[in-house]
This record gives C-alpha cells, structure tokens and sequence, in this order.
C-alpha cells in the first residue's frame, strides 16, 4: 500500500519538469521576437516586458513589471497621460502612436487577451517600420517631383508656344514694314515726279491772275499739293525705323548729343541757341533708333518756334525714381489753350511754315507710348513751350 502511495509522486515531478521546460521555452521565445510586445492586466498593470520592448525604451525588463502603461508610455506619446488600454477597453482592438529617441518609425496596435466574453488583459505591440515608412515618403517625395516636373514642363510649354506666337507676329510685323517702306518709296518717286512736271508745266503757262481760274493757278494749286505730300512722305521716311535696330538698352545723354549735333547747322543758320543740361542717368531699355526720332522731332519742332525770334532751346534730363525724365523747352511763341488738346492730332499744326505737316507729335506720342512711357505739353502764348517725356529705366 505504501508502494502504491508513492507511485503519483514520480509524476508530479515529471509534470512539473514538463511545465518549467515549457515555461522557459515561452518566455525564451518571447524574448527572441523581433519586435515589442508588452502584456498588460485588465487595468492597464503591466505583467511582462520582452528584451526588445526593453531596449526600446531604454529600461530594464524587471523595472517595468508592475507598472501602469500610462507610466511607461506617458513620456513617449504625443499626448501625456493618454493610456492605449483605457482608450481600447471591452475586447476591442486598436492602434496608438509612440515616440521613441532613436527617431525611427514604429507601427504600434493593442490587442485584447479575452476568456469567453471577458477581458482578461491586453497585448501591446511595436513593430519597426522605418524601412517602410522612408519608402513611402520616397515614394511621396519622387511623386511630388514628377508633379513639379509635369507643371514647370506645362509652363515651358506655354511659354514656347507665346515665343512662338511672338515671333511668328514680329515676323509679319517685319514683312509688313518691309511692304510699306517699299510702297513709301515708291509713292515718294511718283511725287518727285510729279513735282517736276509740274515745274516744267509752270513754265509753259502764264502766270496766274489774281482771283482767275487759269491754268498757271491750277498748276499753282497743284504744285503746292504734291510739294505738301512731299514732306509729309519726307518726314515719314525719315521717322521709318530700321527693322534692324532690334530693342535694347542706351545711353540717353549721348543720343540727345548725337541729335544735337546732326541739327548744329539748322541751328547755326536761324541764329537759334541749343543748351544741354544732362544730368547722369542709368541705361533706358528700348529702340534707341525709335527715341532718336522722337528727339529730332521734339528740337526741330522747337527750332521752328523760336526761329523767328532767335530764341533758345533748352534740353533737361535727370532721373525721378525708376524713370528718366526729358524736357525740351523753348522760348517761341507758344501754343494757345485752345490748340493744346488737338496738338497730337495727325495733320494738326500751329506752325504757319509750309514746311509743318502736323505728324511730329503724333509719331512721338505713339513711340512713348510703346516705350511705356508718357508724353505731356505744357505752353504759354509769347513765353514758350515744354515738352515733358518720361521713360521707364531697366528694372
């Protein structure tokens, strides 16, 4: 009997034996996985801490047991005092966000231990994502390059096809100019022409009668018609702009020179007085052949007013902010109140010689104009007149 008391012991121990292997076994292997696992009670307490949550965190493994997750996570989590158990009580699973220093990427969930319908306790795992998180954002990173690529290719686009369309209308704009020199000097021939005929028909004429209709009057009327059309194409072929002389920068001092001295001899001629005062201005953009017209024009226009007179021209420059400032004043005649708002009109002049046809200004007006600039008159009959032109400087 006392044989048969004994015999239970043997397995006892054996089963012990068995428990304690295995008990090695599961937490030898819990403490081989890769990634972070943290088994907490019910409450949030934490019962077991594997090697890899341990070095995550920085901490000892026994130094953890016992401890609420709210005390072990708190520090890490974007949000203090924010426990993942008490987010994610009653069975449920979820995910929550933790921060550690070695600046990596984890992917972090909780799961419910559960016995039928109760809850039991939680696992909490980390897993590193970092490799799959720089892929994502390299991914994110290459795709927000192929849209910048798309849009700034989109804009080259855009901007070829206005090259294109600039260049294809400065073209016709050239064959046009081209076209009207080519008809401007014909019409011009067709005048000369004209006019030597008419001379040599005047000399077979008698001359005309005061207040008759006769031939020598009509040729008369005649001769003076072509000889005014004459100057207006004269003028024009003389403002035509050289397609050549594409837009640039240039010195407006020296130009105002240059102009000054093509003009010394009309000058010296009338007795008229030309005085400069040139001030130090930075380059202006544009076409320096375009604003030589425009300043021939303004002190021819001058010495027509102060030639009777042998008055003086005075030509100013200075900078005013971003602009460049002329003055072309005069001490001629002046121009009535009445007149000044007609004075741009084409054909209109205040000038009794035969030789005005009234284009000078319009011409002027619309080269300032296109130079971005403003042209203004300011005049008083029997004290003179000043021409103000402001033009933009580079940026």
């Amino acid at each position: 009997m006392a044989d048969e008391k004994e015999l239970p012991h043997p397995k006892g121990e054996k089963l012990n034996e068995v428990l304690q292997r295995a008990k090695a076994e599961w937490e030898a292997a819990f403490d081989a996985i890769s990634e972070g696992i943290v088994v907490t009670e019910n409450d949030g307490r934490i019962r077991r801490v594997n090697r890899a949550m341990a070095e995550l965190l920085g901490r000892d493994v026994r130094s953890m047991v016992g401890l609420t997750c709210c005390e072990l996570f708190a520090h890490h989590r974007a949000h203090e005092n924010a426990c993942p158990v008490l987010h994610y009580p009653n069975g449920k699973q979820g995910a929550f966000e933790v921060f550690f220093p070695d600046y990596r990427y984890y992917e972090d969930a909780i799961h419910p231990i559960c016995r039928g319908s109760k809850t039991q306790g939680f696992v909490i795992t980390v897993r590193d994502v970092t490799r799959e998180q720089l892929a994502t954002q390299e991914r994110r990173h290459t795709y927000l390059q192929m849209e910048e690529a798309a849009r700034k290719r989109k804009l080259a686009e855009e901007a070829l096809r206005n090259i294109q369309g600039e260049l294809l209308r400065a073209d016709r704009a050239a064959t046009v100019g081209n076209l009207a020199a080519l008809i401007l000097q014909e019409i011009q021939r067709g005048v000369h022409l004209m006019r030597d005929g008419l001379d040599l028909l005047a000399t077979k004429c008698l001359p005309p009668a005061e207040g008759a209709d006769s031939c020598g009057k009509v040729l008369e009327d005649l001769r003076a018609a072509a000889g005014r059309t004459g100057r207006i194409l004269d003028k024009l072929g003389r403002l035509r702009i050289d397609a050549r002389d594409e837009p640039g920068t240039f010195d407006l001092n020296r130009v105002i020179e240059e102009v000054a001295a093509d003009i010394e001899k009309p000058l010296t001629e009338s007795g008229v007085t030309l005085r400069l005062q040139l001030k130090e201005i930075p380059p202006l953009p544009g076409n320096r052949s375009q604003i030589v017209a425009v300043l021939n024009s303004l002190i021819l226009n001058a010495l027509e007013a102060t030639r009777a007179d042998k008055g003086t021209i005075t030509v100013i420059t200075r900078k005013e902010r971003q602009s460049a400032r002329i003055e072309v004043r005069d001490s001629g005649r002046g121009i009535e109140a009445v007149h000044l708002p007609q004075i741009f009109n084409p054909f209109f002049t205040t000038h009794p010689s035969a030789n005005s046809v009234g284009i000078g200004l319009t011409i002027c007006l619309a080269i300032v104009q296109g130079h971005h600039g403003h042209i203004e008159v300011e005049s008083e009959p029997s004290v003179g007149t000043t021409v103000h032109v402001t033009l933009p400087l580079c940026d």
